[in-house]
């Protein structure tokens, strides 16, 4: 099992970079039945804080659509891997 910290999934945004290329060509060499896992931190932490934000009236509701779907893609983006 290969469990990657958020800052690991950071790097495959950006395959072109070098971090990004190595990242990529480590989960590449495992084998196919390898799992690859992802700590939850990063989804949990931006929902806690559009929830805690929005419970203090610090954003509006665009500004929160706008929240929600940045941690829409972020799981889409995870489902690739």
């Amino acid at each position: 099992m290969i469990l990657l910290d958020t800052d690991h999934t950071t790097f495959l945004k950006y395959p072109d970079s070098e971090r990004g290329r190595r990242m990529i060509d480590r989960l590449n060499a495992g084998s196919a039945s390898e799992v690859i896992g992802v700590g939850h931190c990063h989804g949990r932490g931006t929902d806690a804080r559009l929830a805690g934000r929005n419970r203090q009236g610090e954003i509006g509701p665009l500004r929160q659509v706008v929240g929600y779907r940045e941690l829409a893609l972020l799981f889409e983006f995870y489902e690739e891997f």
